[in-house]
């Protein structure tokens, strides 16, 4: 089988599609994002499918919120507990 102009075109439709159905979400995210910029990973599958048709899969992936966070803590072994501590 030969992935010829329709195929081709129909990719280009289902992932067309894909990004506006989520055009909201995808501005929010934008938005959210402020100078950093917006990665939009779009993915698409295609595979063969029965009797000389193409099966097509688009998917899409993008953060809606950067979450950057950090925890610390120092810790010595050594170190009575206070509630150990405390009970004697």
């Amino acid at each position: 089988m030969k992935i010829g102009k329709k195929v081709l075109e129909e990719c280009g439709g289902l992932l067309a599609e894909m990004l506006t159905s989520y055009g909201i979400q995808i501005n929010e995210a934008f938005q959210a994002a402020g100078d950093e910029p917006l990665s939009v990973a779009l993915n698409l599958k295609i595979k063969p499918g029965k009797e000389k048709e193409f099966e097509l899969e688009a998917s899409i992936s993008f953060v809606m919120a950067r979450v950057k966070d950090t925890f610390k803590r120092s810790v010595n072994e050594a170190q009575m507990d206070i509630l150990t501590f405390a009970k004697k």
